[in-house]
Formats: C-alpha cells, sequence, structure tokens
C-alpha cells in the first residue's frame, strides 16, 4: 500500500488545527503535562547540576539547544506542568548497576513522583512521554531486552498514570538515533538505527495489546524528523547532517566569579556530566568561556543530537496539529 507523504498529512492537519483554533475551548484537555529528558527539559537540570550543564551560553537558558524547546513553544498556548529533565532515563538502572552516573540521573518512574508531590492528574490533561534516548544512547543498553525493558517500563508508568486518573496519554516515539551527527561520527548509525526501529516496533506492538486507542496514542516523531532530513526545504533547513555547535557541552557559566569557579561538582555529579558529554561528542572548538548563543540558521541539530530552536519550532507545530486534530470533540 502506497504510504501517505507526511507533506499531506501535516496540511490536514493544520487544516483541522486551523479551524479548531477558532474556538479553543472545543478542546477536550486543558492541560499539557509533560514527562520526559532534554529533549524537553527547560532548564530543570540546568538548575540541578548548579549551572554547569548543559552550559548557557552556548546553550540557552538552561535548555538542551539554541533557543525555545517544543515545550516552551506549547507553553504560550497551554497550561503546563513540565517534569523532563536532560539525562533522564525511562528505565531505573540503580536496579542493574552501582555506576555513580545513575545516582544523579532521573527516571521516568521518579519524574511522576515528583509532580505527584504537588499536584495531581486530572481527565481533562493531555500527559506526554518522551524518554529512552538516553538509556540507549548515553547509557549504553542497547540489546533486545534491554529495549523490550523500556517500552516495558511505559507500559507500567503508563498504567499507573491511568489509575491515577489521567484519561488522555500521547507517547512520543523516537526520531531515528543512526541519523543523527554524534552517531555518524561514531560509526553507529546502523546500531542506533536498529535500535530506534525495534524501539519504536515493539512500543508499536505491545501498546495496541496493552492499551485503548483512544486513551493512549503514539505521535510519529520518526516520520518527523524523517520529512525535516529529506525534505528540508519545506521547514526552512540547509544542513541536515552536521551539528551547528560542537563545542562544551557542560562546564562553569562564564559570568562566575573566580572564587566561585573554583567549586567543583560532586563526583557522581562530574561523572554523570562527562557520561552526557561522550554521548554527543569531543569538542572540537573549545572555548572555555561563551559568551553568546550560535543562531543556528537552517541546521536541525544544535549539537551532535539535540534539535536546533528551529526543529523544535517546526516539530511544535505538528504536534499541536496533532493535538488539535484528535482532542477536539
Amino acid at each position: 500500500m502506497q504510504r501517505i507523504p507526511l507533506l499531506l498529512v501535516v496540511m490536514l492537519s493544520l487544516a483541522v488545527y486551523v479551524q479548531a483554533s477558532e474556538n479553543s475551548n472545543n478542546l477536550i484537555i486543558n492541560r499539557l503535562v509533560i514527562f520526559g529528558d532534554s529533549l524537553s527539559d527547560q532548564g530543570k537540570l540546568h538548575n540541578k547540576m548548579s549551572a554547569a550543564l548543559p552550559l548557557s551560553p552556548p546553550y540557552w537558558k538552561g535548555r538542551f539547544s539554541n533557543g525555545p524547546v517544543w515545550t516552551d513553544r506549547l507553553s504560550e498556548k497551554y497550561p503546563l506542568i513540565n517534569e523532563a529533565e536532560g539525562g533522564a532515563a525511562a528505565v531505573d538502572y540503580r536496579r542493574f548497576s552501582s555506576d555513580m552516573k545513575y545516582k544523579v540521573a532521573n527516571t521516568l518512574d521518579n519524574e511522576i513522583n515528583q509532580f505527584l508531590g504537588h499536584s495531581s492528574f486530572k481527565n481533562d490533561d493531555l500527559i506526554i512521554i518522551w524518554i529512552g534516548g538516553n538509556d540507549y544512547l548515553a547509557y549504553h543498553w542497547t540489546k533486545p531486552a534491554d529495549i523490550e525493558r523500556v517500552v516495558l517500563e511505559h507500559v507500567i508508568q503508563i498504567r499507573r498514570i491511568q489509575r491515577l486518573g489521567a484519561k488522555h496519554i500521547l507517547v512520543i516515539n523516537l526520531p531515528d538515533m543512526g541519523k543523527t551527527p554524534i552517531a555518524r561520527k561514531e560509526g553507529v548509525s546502523a546500531l542506533m538505527s536498529d535500535v530506534t526501529e525495534y524501539h519504536n516496533t515493539y512500543m508499536k506492538t505491545v501498546f495496541e495489546k496493552a492499551f485503548d486507542p483512544e486513551f493512549v496514542r503514539i505521535f510519529d516523531a520518526t516520520a518527523v524528523f524523517n520529512d525535516f532530513i529529506n525534505s528540508p526545504q519545506d521547514y526552512g533547513f540547509e544542513h541536515t547532517i552536521e551539528p551547528c555547535y560542537s563545542g562544551d557541552y557542560w562546564g562553569l557559566p562564564w559570568s562566575q566569579s573566580r572564587s566561585t569557579r573554583s567549586a567543583q561538582l560532586k563526583p557522581e555529579q562530574q561523572v554523570f556530566a562527562h557520561t552526557l558529554q561522550s554521548s554527543l561528542a569531543s569538542p572540537s572548538q573549545h572555548r572555555l568561556f561563551w559568551t553568546d548563543t550560535p543562531e543556528c540558521r537552517g541546521y536541525i541539530y544544535m549539537d551532535g543530537i539535540h534539535p536546533s530552536q528551529l526543529a523544535h519550532k517546526q516539530a511544535a507545530k505538528l504536534l499541536d496539529a496533532d493535538i488539535q486534530l484528535h482532542y477536539s470533540p
């Protein structure tokens, strides 16, 4: 069967979006609740790591990008609570490893606990979950059993969220990690593409058996980012392979005094930061202190894995169109 081009789907979705936007009260959801990792983080890890990670600038206001991320864009339109934290994994690997980095890395289960510490799920919430990339790219749990464990952790936590009152859950699958600049550079494109495909296919199969599609849906980020790469001119991209920035990922803010700069992160925080640095790239344009944020005009990727602000902006438009399409009566 011939595949419907993504651009046509986008056009149809945007048509629905325009119609629904004329009266936003038509939506059956009233608030977005976000769980995830650095793709959705609005500064949570930056604060946790005393502004050392991600280093801002060059990263923008503690985001893992050079500008607003998709959660920033949607927060302009929807009430939003965001528990996403950079470096977070779907699975709590402290159960399997004593590595110091797992003392710092957040987990999906704990992000939900943090949310419950100050709020509760409502039947008009849309819960958005986008997590799993760190399990593979940063922490290297890439065997089939590891991938299945990540998906089953999604199932466990979604069932928990449903029991606590949520009625609408949207899970975002993984973009093709084999097409990221770091995967190309490190020669693991084939491996990471295989991991992505297994993750997304297994998730779809398991979800179809475990959940009513009226309550749990999957947003296809793979198709979105593939279209960014395959049809860059449709979205304003010119650079689809190389990263915009390949310098330092963490360090001490340039504005700190000499006495403050002498302070060091805790040992487990340093291990954690080095782990995330190695999942991006080795610095090739080292500068100790940055005073500006790169513009990254026309780039899909800000660094070895994280999207630029333009990619976030375009992805947010498509996700918003999806929300308008599926959560309007």
